[in-house]
């Protein structure tokens, strides 16, 4: 077969019955060629996959809400009926404070559910938000390719060893959760692979292996496994586990470039993406590399994790609230290796000044370099 030559609208039609696996073989090593020999075509293959797995989403997402609604709007009608048959107001009461749990818990559910159906075709949570509706997860993509298409993202200067992996894939923010070497960043960030470091100009530079994550949340904990490793010393910050307030001041300290980048702002809504309850919306800057950066109040209380930014409004950025943090710690409790995990309770950034506190921060704030051996 001669070099196959397509315009724009016969390369969409090749590109479906590619996806869906409706072309001959002769026609799918023609197109599989046509591909190799154009980048920009091999990169638009993708992003058409990416659509077809946003609208898979979409479809079964308006589906969940559907089902979730009826559920509702029965129990309600269950709940009218048991309150009309009772005239006595004290058993109504009584009876709505019986039925408050389960509805909370049925919200839950639901979440659990529309989750579960994100993940489509080999994609994970985020990439899926991503890929539907704006929200643009922070990690810094080192890949080769698109390190030379996109000119926000710079390399890092540092050699991989022996022991790291050839191919450096993104770059990020982590910080100190305790002082014997956990740290918590962004689950997104080194989801699926496996050689990460971590370092700062403080302690240098060390070899992390994940030891607990959350997909849902966007959690990760990782570990310093250095032999030579001892402490990061006292923690200076604590977490909080209560909501913050609309229009408090906040700020982070993050690596979207080699050097440590200190971003401030305030609250700006008390729920994030698509009025996700578990995180909040912040007016600060944030850019790839912010993601895994520590959220703190004025009084030096870490209230969250930076995880990703709405791409049609430079200044909408979302942070992970600090009390899911708290629950990855308690879920990692239940693994005997970290039973005895404490959490520091003692504040010593409380009435500092603004700059005082960052220099006091910025030593437990750590660059993540996410390696892969296989690519």
């Amino acid at each position: 077969m001669e070099d196959l030559k397509l315009n724009s609208v016969q390369f969409i039609d090749w590109a479906d019955r590619y996806l869906n696996g409706e072309l001959t073989i002769d026609e799918t090593t023609s197109f599989e060629k046509l591909l190799g020999s154009n980048q920009s075509m091999f990169q638009k293959i993708e992003e058409h996959q990416l659509l077809i797995d946003a609208m898979a989403l979409y479809e079964n997402r308006q589906k969940v809400k559907t089902q979730i609604q009826s559920i509702h709007n029965q129990y309600e009608a269950e709940l009218n009926e048991a309150a009309f048959r009772q005239s006595n107001e004290s058993k109504i009461i009584n009876k709505v404070r019986e039925i408050r749990p389960f509805k909370i818990y049925l919200a839950a559910a639901s979440v659990a559910v529309v989750v579960t159906l994100s993940i489509i075709s080999g994609y994970n949570l985020f990439q899926t938000k991503v890929a539907n509706t704006g929200y643009k997860a922070l990690k810094r993509d080192l890949d080769k390719i698109k390190k030379s298409q996109k000119a926000i993202i710079k390399n890092f200067n540092a050699t991989p060893s022996k022991e790291e992996s050839t191919t450096e894939r993104y770059g990020g923010t982590g910080f100190a959760l305790t002082s014997n070497g956990l740290i918590v960043t962004s689950y997104h960030l080194i989801n699926g692979n496996d050689s990460i470091f971590i370092e700062n100009s403080k302690v240098g530079r060390y070899k992390v292996i994940e030891v607990y994550s959350n997909s849902d949340a966007d959690i990760s904990i990782l570990k310093i496994v250095d032999v030579n490793f001892e402490s990061f010393g006292s923690l200076p910050y604590t977490f909080s586990n209560k909501d913050n307030d609309l229009g408090e001041n906040v700020y982070t300290l993050g690596f979207p470039r080699e050097d440590i980048v200190y971003g401030e702002g305030s609250i700006s809504a008390n729920t994030g993406f698509d009025g996700d309850t578990t995180a909040y919306q912040i007016s600060i800057p944030v850019n790839p590399g912010n993601s895994g950066g520590p959220l703190v109040d004025e009084k030096g209380n870490v209230i969250g994790l930076i995880s990703g930014k709405q791409t049609e409004n430079e200044g909408a950025a979302f942070a992970i609230k600090s009390n899911c943090i708290m629950q990855s710690v308690d879920a990692l409790k239940n693994d005997t290796s970290f039973s005895k995990l404490n959490i520091n309770k003692k504040n010593l950034l409380k009435g500092l000044p603004r700059v005082k506190q960052l220099k006091k921060l910025q030593d437990f704030v750590f660059v993540v370099k996410v390696y892969n051996k296989n690519q």
